[in-house]
């Protein structure tokens, strides 16, 4: 793990940042580290799979949610404490992707289709590809607006997708394939438009 390096926040991530170091972030301590918090995202992609496997969907829905949103304060934590590492730029988004690549491989392939989440799949594995190339090249692999929006949208849309596997209406389902949509979307934005120097 390398030292720490400081980085600004863009405008987009500083509001994000500002309410969570306000809210959330004064309850963890400072001998935690935002490192620590993404290996925690790693530790819980198995536990995610084994319940999702098994059907247990409630316990699922709950570590899913959390691991989630350790997604947020991981990120948080580095730019508003002067904590970013060159290990947590390619394993920070690292772990999201595995994250939401094995929950869409099971739940979305079940409930919505297997070519929604072969596509988000697919997806995730290229972004993955371009990010460590960009990085190997010295080029910028932190933080951008287009994927922070994408991780959002997908991780309510299986919230919702959760919601709707535990008994809820039909229009949790409407929403979570919407949500799904919105962030493949996103994805393609981020492959097509954003610079690749």
């Amino acid at each position: 793990m390398s030292g720490h390096t400081r980085q600004q926040a863009g405008p987009h991530l500083k509001i994000a940042d500002d309410f969570l170091r306000a809210t959330i972030l004064r309850l963890i301590p400072r001998s935690v580290s935002p490192n620590s918090v993404t290996v925690v995202r790693f530790v819980s992609v198995p536990i995610v799979i084994t319940l999702l496997l098994v059907q247990s969907y409630a316990w699922g829905a709950a570590v899913f949610a959390a691991a989630a949103l350790t997604d947020a304060l991981d990120g948080a934590m580095a730019r508003t404490r002067g904590q970013i590492t060159r290990w947590g730029k390619i394993a920070d988004p690292l772990a999201d992707k595995l994250l939401i690549g094995s929950t869409a491989l099971i739940l979305v392939t079940r409930y919505i289709g297997i070519g929604v989440a072969a596509l988000i799949i697919f997806l995730e594995v290229v972004l993955s590809a371009r990010a460590v190339y960009r990085y190997a090249y010295g080029r910028s692999a932190g933080a951008n607006a287009t994927g922070k929006v994408k991780m959002v949208l997908q991780s309510f849309a299986l919230l919702f997708l959760f919601i709707y596997v535990l008994g809820g209406p039909t229009f949790f389902l409407v929403a979570a394939t919407w949500g799904l949509y919105s962030a493949i979307l996103f994805a393609l934005v981020s492959l097509l438009f954003m610079p690749s120097a």
